[in-house]
């Protein structure tokens, strides 16, 4: 009778098991469907139509849904694979890997909170940049399981809005502990919510309606009501605190500047909270009710416009209505399909990175109009990431000098990458002389660059310096004209190569 209920419980696991597997291979295939929805209303459209090369896609794939280039392995393998699905295969394996719900939070994070490495603020009268700082870990690792979990994002937003209590024992309450020491927090709220949830920039209805959008005043003081009760405290009975406690009180209200007014809790998009209703539980249910069009449309944008180079909108948080749309057409027909799957952001970067559009090769224009790949330089830890992976080849050893280093390089990039208060990562910037500088002269950078591993003759040491930076082999050209310095320099010819191409334009963009 054992025997037979243990016969029974594995058969239960493993029809759960194959459900599971049967609605994953579900989400694939609809995600594969919606690329071919984009590609219907994008893909040839112009005669810039041409399919990138397996050695751009790759290094585009990596950098995109993994924050750093393939090894020379990954490459290697990738290269050689001749099967006909090995493209969608390789975003199913970087879209459920680890790197890929890392950098997909972090990317949010930076949408949301701004420079989260650099956190300031006061709440209490006291600085808090410290605590904040200790919090971010497990605020970091809430973010990683809801990508993981294919988390609704209307859910995450939802959290966000309403998380109250002890930032330590909900780590979505520092969405709000980071807002604190911003001047007014109500209005720093409606300003940072507004643009990082909606994609709606309603400061200018500050003090005057907007002058060319619908946002009036009242609009923006009956957001900024919502809240007017939100404090923040340290936790008691303790001498030297490292916690905060958000809540929400029972009195606060907003007035009109201009006219001395006290403004009722407002939605954006029209009615007013139920009476007695918490008012940040009132907003976050407004959120992903009626809010749910404008957020799909914000969050879809922002996610485009990282990998496909530009977004639908840009700004990506000035929808307004003469900003409109481009290619509504395409935004729409992800939206559908994304809907229908649960809002899940593994689902979204699946679809948008399975189309022939995002496959497409640079051609060096027309990224304004949609005709060409996007074409921008590597962020300040993609390029960190991406040196340390050239040189060291695997995963887990380049991402464990990535950890060692940042602090040493955050320094040097404050200045040279213009990290002010709205730098990340994530942040995509111009380049200019002092990056140029860095990577060419900077001592930092020599450091990580080291030819003495290099293994064979030096055919086989060109191929691979070629393969670990650039993620292809050499042209013909290129292999006469290094070949020819090799022989004359030995190890410092070795050196001269591997820091050439870690200063090409090839390494530095993402193309």
């Amino acid at each position: 009778m054992v025997r037979m209920a243990c016969l029974g419980t594995l058969a239960a696991l493993l029809l759960c098991a194959a459900r599971a597997a049967s609605q994953e291979d579900a989400k694939i295939t609809a995600a594969r469907g919606c690329a071919k929805a984009i590609d219907s209303v994008l893909w040839g459209s112009t005669k810039d139509d041409s399919v990138a090369p397996d050695t751009v896609f790759v290094r585009r794939a990596y950098l995109d849904l993994a924050g750093r280039i393939p090894s020379a392995s990954e490459a290697k393998a990738f290269l050689a694979d001749a099967s006909p699905g090995k493209r969608a295969k390789l975003i199913d394996q970087l879209i459920d890997s680890d790197d890929f719900a890392d950098l997909c939070a972090r990317f949010w994070e930076y949408q949301l909170l701004g420079n989260y490495r650099e956190f300031k603020g006061q709440i209490a009268g006291k600085d808090v940049d410290g605590v904040l700082r200790a919090v971010y870990p497990r605020f970091h690792k809430w973010m990683v399981n809801q990508v993981k979990n294919e988390t609704s994002w209307l859910k995450v937003f939802g959290e966000l809005i309403n998380a109250t209590g002890e930032i330590k024992d909900d780590p979505a309450a520092l969405y709000k502990a980071a807002l604190f020491g911003e001047g007014e927090f109500h209005e720093y709220f409606a300003d940072r919510m507004s643009r990082s949830i909606f994609g709606i920039r309603i400061t200018c209805a500050q003090c005057h309606d907007h002058p060319f959008d619908r946002w009036t005043m009242e609009d923006y003081h009956g957001l900024a009501a919502f809240a007017a009760r939100v404090r923040a405290k340290p936790v008691p009975n303790k001498e030297n605190p490292s916690d905060y406690e958000i809540f929400e009180n029972d009195k606060g209200e907003v007035a009109m500047p201009a006219t001395g007014k006290v403004m009722k809790p407002k939605f954006l998009f029209g009615g007013e909270p139920p009476p007695g209703m918490p008012r940040l539980t009132a907003l976050a249910q407004f959120s992903v009710q009626a809010g749910a069009a404008q957020i799909d449309r914000n969050v879809i944008n922002r996610v485009w416009q990282w990998l496909a180079g530009r977004g639908f909108v840009e700004p990506v948080d000035d929808w307004n209505q003469r900003n409109k749309a481009t290619q509504m057409s395409a935004l729409t027909a992800i939206r559908n399909v994304w809907i229908d799957k649960g809002r899940s952001m593994k689902f979204l970067f699946r679809a948008i990175c399975n189309s022939k559009y995002y496959q497409r090769t640079y051609t060096g224009g027309g990224v304004g109009a949609f005709k060409s790949a996007g074409l921008r330089p590597l962020t300040g830890e993609q390029l960190l990431t991406s040196l340390v992976t050239a040189q060291r080849g695997d995963r887990g050893a380049a991402f464990t000098q990535v950890a060692d280093r940042w602090g040493a390089l955050r320094e040097e990039l404050v200045s040279v990458y213009g990290i002010h208060n709205d730098w990340t990562e994530m942040t995509v910037l111009p380049g200019n002389t002092r990056q140029v500088l860095m990577t060419r002269n900077g001592g930092f950078v020599r450091s990580l660059l080291n030819v003495h591993d290099l293994k064979g003759g030096p055919d086989e040491k060109l191929d691979h310096m070629f393969l670990a930076l650039l993620t292809r082999p050499p042209t013909r050209e290129e292999r006469e004209r290094y070949s020819k310095h090799l022989a004359d320099s030995n190890w410092g010819g070795l050196e001269d190569i591997l820091w050439t191409l870690a200063n090409s334009a090839e390494f530095l963009l993402r193309h």
